[in-house]
């Protein structure tokens, strides 16, 4: 069973369930060489009876299974799925019902890479979310490394781009960080890093594009587990078993944004905090706490780095250390972004300051 603590893992991966080239025992070893907590498989469209067995303990990996749902099939518009055992008690229905049944049963949903990405020499596009589904949501995509690679792709420098694929990251786009801001100005929406990898076999070779171990090592979702958190009960369908308690409460976790994500590539982010201090009162990340003149958001870190401090989608405050600490001024919705030497590198979600 799963103990209070931080656990980082890997989310949205593809297995040759659905497009991705890999078997799931080959996955799974993957992230067991790179010392991972859990990952979170989401292949299209379906999660069987077959696929769901993976969900459980290999060893110190959790193996978490949800779906991708193709929500609009021509802008290319999906919807992770996760905490629930099948695809099937929802098909048949229109997008909207099937989110609200999913809802219901206690499934999370987090809406995958909602930024445009228009490469047609590559066969790629994504249309970008103009409106939001109506329906109630967990989360968001914030930083999808694949999609982040292949938005800045040229072809004059696809060599180097693919020797040095971290170096080419730009992390989560300005316009949609200031878009989870807003909506965190409403209600609380998680923000997640992912992978989206599929790991491509190259034909005729052994050579696999962007092996998944090589991904492990890099963008990844650290997540808090409070003593809480391991009372959050189970969904409707899942057995009664310390297994599937662990797994919903890394979804749980996962869903009330506690949890910051960053590209390990650049440096570890293991041991990250960022909190909200008023006296003997303290909020973690996806918390709310209520505003006094003499509290004080602190953050530490692994590795020194260039931190902002951002206040309801703007910048209030900046500091280069390993850790800090600031008066928040006012209520507000704030995170931390880390940047090392100008490489975007760490983003928490959200401490919620009200009056």
């Amino acid at each position: 069973m799963i103990k209070p603590g931080t656990y980082k893992g890997a989310i949205h991966i593809h297995s040759d369930f659905s497009d991705g080239d890999s078997s799931m025992e080959e996955i799974i070893e993957a992230a067991q060489n790179a010392g991972l907590d859990f990952i979170i498989v989401t292949d299209h469209n379906e999660l069987t009876p077959k696929q769901f067995a993976y969900q459980r303990r290999y060893g110190k990996l959790l193996v978490i299974c949800g779906y991708e749902l193709t929500f609009r099939r021509f802008a290319k518009h999906h919807i992770l799925v996760f905490g629930v055992p099948s695809h099937k008690p929802y098909t048949g229905k229109p997008y909207f019902e099937r989110l609200k049944d999913i809802s219901r049963d206690k499934g999370r949903l987090f809406i995958a890479h909602p930024w445009s990405l228009f490469k047609p020499w590559l066969l790629q596009h994504h249309l970008p979310w103009s409106k939001f589904p109506s329906v109630h949501f967990d989360g968001l995509e914030i930083w999808s490394y694949m999609h982040d690679w292949v938005g800045a792709l040229k072809p004059t420098k696809l060599l180097r781009q693919w020797r040095k694929p971290d170096d080419w990251l730009r992390g989560p786009t300005p316009r949609l960080l200031r878009r989870w801001d807003r909506l965190n100005m409403k209600r609380r929406v998680a923000g997640i890093g992912a992978l989206d990898n599929h790991a491509r076999k190259v034909p005729f070779s052994k050579k696999v594009v962007f092996p998944h171990e090589q991904l492990f090592r890099a963008l990844l979702t650290h997540v808090t587990v409070t003593p809480e958190g391991l009372d959050s009960g189970e969904g409707p369908h899942e057995p009664d078993r310390a297994e599937q308690r662990s797994a919903r409460a890394i979804i749980d976790a996962i869903a009330s944004a506690r949890s910051y994500f960053a590209n390990n590539a650049v440096a570890d982010a293991e041991g990250f905090e960022f909190f909200a201090q008023d006296g003997e009162k303290k909020a973690l990340m996806g918390e709310r706490i209520k505003f006094s003149p003499g509290m004080e958001l602190r953050a530490a870190g692994p590795v020194a780095a260039e931190y902002t401090v951002i206040r309801s989608g703007a910048p209030v405050a900046s500091f280069q250390s390993d850790r800090f600490d600031f008066r928040p001024p006012g209520p507000g919705v704030y995170r931390v972004e880390g940047r090392i030497a100008g490489r975007p590198w760490l983003f928490s979600n959200h401490i919620r300051i009200v009056r």
